[in-house]
């Protein structure tokens, strides 16, 4: 019991009723029109004197037993009853937690207040009882309205997160505000009527999974249950099984739109407060919008999801064309640029995002009209021009530009940018390689034409050299005219090789004794120029497939000039590696390197041009034969050259498939 004293005037009773302590029935009618128990009372000889019938109800006496009653027979407190006796008239007090005796059984908790007023030199005391559970459950429901107000922000949380799994957290934190014991969500079925638990927390194992359409309807509209109710349905049965005492319930969406329902679950002894239902109905809208949200994020997500794959796919795709790609805005900044024309241009694309075009583009101005043009709206179709662009470092190169424009609202247009340099040089080189062939098949003819002459020539000067008569003037220019002549043969016979087709006669080849054969036989030669030797070879060379002859050619030239190039002597390495090019396969490598003074970089280039000679009695066409010879049978042939350390020459020739071991025959 607690005491609260107030000073405030008293409602003027006695002005209405004058008289002394007379049964009036005005009195009477109005404490029975109070809302609650009110009763007077005389603290002098504590007998009552009036009281109504809910004072009557809530003792459990009647009305005439109490007025046979004393006060200390109802109220057992003594500190109690001394508010009663020392209350002054005029004043008033508020009691709570007062015991107050009932007729049936224990004590009653109740709230009172006393209001004391003076009736003829008599003090008497009016007790406006209420039950003391109105008060704590008043409390109650403030804390209630204070622990929801204060965990709400728990709730909204869940919105900064809209991912599937925020939906079930967001359920439980529902539970903690409501101080539930229990919280479901059912969702419309998508393939069926009815809903269907979608999440929950705290619910019980036996708890329903499906509701059919008919239940589902009763959950459309807002839907409380208690324990104390009949059980009419599936709904009310399968709760009271799961041990639910109370349940609320609101419609998750509004109509016609309902996505499905919000229940609250209580068991024993925590029944919901007076106002969770109003508070529940504006969670259920609150989860209605996360769920939208959730739904919108996983579309966004799979969006940027598609997004980045297309991008990516357009990546590669784009990385695989040659052409470059620019996308220009309508303002005429550049938006992207491709990886091949940054290449193409010699920019990095992040440098050149948000230029102008011109200030990337330095093309001609017939180029620079076009682009604008298709800019500006004024050209709706495809377009294509020829002309000229600058690199990052002032060289020129041709390109056709096909210009696509981009329909509105933010238009621009893309450019295609394909470079004409090596297109030109192809059609330069395919020039050259037709004059070649013409040349070839010109000196072909005409070294058909001079070898019998020379043959004639050489067969006269041979015999004019073994006459008697000639002196030694003339036998010195006779054998001058001889060497010329076998030169210019020889010439010829390098002419016919070049302009006749090869066809090699493939067969297995051991091309490590090949090797060794010829360095047998060029061996009194190193002597005589004062060429060291080496020659490396693998532990087992594997045969390849080639023409001994034509191969030994490639060699002699090789080791030739090799010679040629170190006059006053040197080093000569010869080698041979067996190399795994991956799914090419196996193949052989040869290098053949000298120590000479080495190639220079202008020469380098050509070396392989038919007729390309720096020496003053060379055809040019050794290594071009060369290279043809390596070419048909599949290899490539490639030169390194060191100013001052020498040159190197490597051959590479392809070695046939290894094949699989032939089946066992059964015996």
């Amino acid at each position: 019991m607690s005491l609260t004293r107030a000073t405030s005037p008293l409602n003027p009773l006695r002005a209405l009723f004058p008289g002394h302590r007379q049964a009036d029935a005005r009195f009477q009618h109005v404490l029975e029109h109070m809302p609650g128990a009110a009763l007077v009372v005389v603290p002098r000889t504590g007998q009552f004197v009036y009281l109504n019938s809910r004072a009557a109800a809530l003792t459990g006496w009647t009305r005439e037993e109490l007025l046979t009653r004393a006060l200390a027979e109802v109220v057992s407190a003594p500190e109690v009853l001394a508010h009663f006796y020392t209350l002054e008239p005029g004043n008033t007090r508020q009691l709570v937690g007062v015991p107050l005796r009932t007729r049936f059984g224990p004590a009653a908790l109740i709230d009172a207040r006393l209001s004391a007023l003076e009736d003829g030199g008599e003090t008497l005391v009016l007790v406006l009882a209420t039950p003391a559970e109105e008060r704590l459950a008043q409390e109650r429901e403030r804390a209630r309205h204070a622990h929801i107000l204060a965990h709400l922000p728990d709730f909204l949380r869940h919105f900064d997160t809209p991912t599937p799994e925020a939906l079930p957290a967001a359920l439980q934190t529902l539970t903690a505000i409501f101080q539930a014991d229990s919280i479901a969500l059912f969702r419309n079925a998508p393939d069926a009527p009815g809903f269907y638990l979608e999440t929950g927390h705290g619910l019980p194992a036996l708890f329903p999974p499906i509701i059919g359409p008919s239940e589902a309807q009763r959950l459309t509209v807002p839907w409380a249950w208690a324990h104390t109710q009949r059980s009419e349905g599936f709904l009310p049965q399968a709760l009271r099984v799961a041990g639910w005492t109370h349940v609320l319930s609101q419609p998750v969406g509004r109509a016609p739109d309902i996505l499905g329902a919000l229940l609250l679950g209580f068991r024993p002894g925590n029944p919901p407060g007076a106002s969770t239902a109003i508070f529940l109905e504006m969670a259920a809208q609150q989860v209605a919008h996360l769920i939208e949200q959730i739904t919108r994020h996983a579309r966004l997500l799979d969006t940027q999801r598609l997004a980045f794959h297309l991008t990516h796919q357009l990546d590669a795709v784009t990385a695989l064309i040659s052409e470059g790609i620019v996308t220009v805005n309508s303002s005429g900044a550049v938006n992207e640029l491709s990886a091949a024309g940054a290449r193409m241009l010699g920019y990095r694309a992040e440098d050149v995002i948000g230029l102008q075009f011109e200030d990337v583009l330095c093309a001609d101005d017939g180029l620079i009209a076009l682009i604008r043009s298709t800019l500006s709206g004024q050209d709706t179709q495809p377009r294509e021009k020829e002309g000229v662009l600058h690199r990052r470092n002032g060289e020129k190169f041709p390109v056709i530009a096909r210009m696509q424009p981009l329909p509105a609202p933010n238009g621009g247009c893309v450019l295609v940018l394909h470079d004409l340099t090596r297109e030109r040089a192809d059609e330069v080189q395919r020039q050259h390689v037709d004059h070649l062939a013409y040349v070839g098949q010109s000196i072909q003819a005409f070294a058909h034409e001079v070898r019998a002459p020379l043959n004639n020539i050489s067969v006269g000067v041979q015999y004019l050299a073994t006459r008697p008569a000639t002196d030694e003037t003339q036998l010195a220019s006779l054998s001058k005219i001889q060497a010329e002549t076998a030169r210019l043969s020889q010439l010829m016979n390098d002419m016919l090789a070049w302009a006749k087709p090869v066809e090699p006669r493939l067969a297995p080849l051991d091309l490590g004794n090949l090797l060794r054969r010829l360095v047998s036989r060029w061996s009194a030669k190193f002597q005589q120029r004062n060429v060291t030797h080496t020659l490396t070879l693998p532990e087992t060379c594997p045969p390849l497939l080639g023409d001994p002859l034509l191969l030994e050619r490639v060699f002699v030239n090789l080791i030739e000039n090799a010679l040629q190039a170190m006059p006053a002597g040197g080093h000569l390495a010869l080698s041979i590696a067996v190399v795994e090019r991956g799914p090419a396969g196996r193949v052989l490598e040869a290098r053949i390197g000298d120590s000479g003074p080495g190639i220079p970089e202008e020469h380098r280039r050509r070396i392989f041009d038919p007729y390309f000679t720096t020496k003053a009695d060379g055809s040019g066409l050794g290594l071009a034969i060369c290279k043809r010879i390596v070419t048909v049978h599949r290899g490539a042939i490639a030169v390194e050259s060191f100013p001052g350390a020498g040159t190197i020459f490597t051959l590479t020739l392809p070695l046939p498939p290894d094949e699989p071991p032939a089946p066992e025959t059964p015996a």
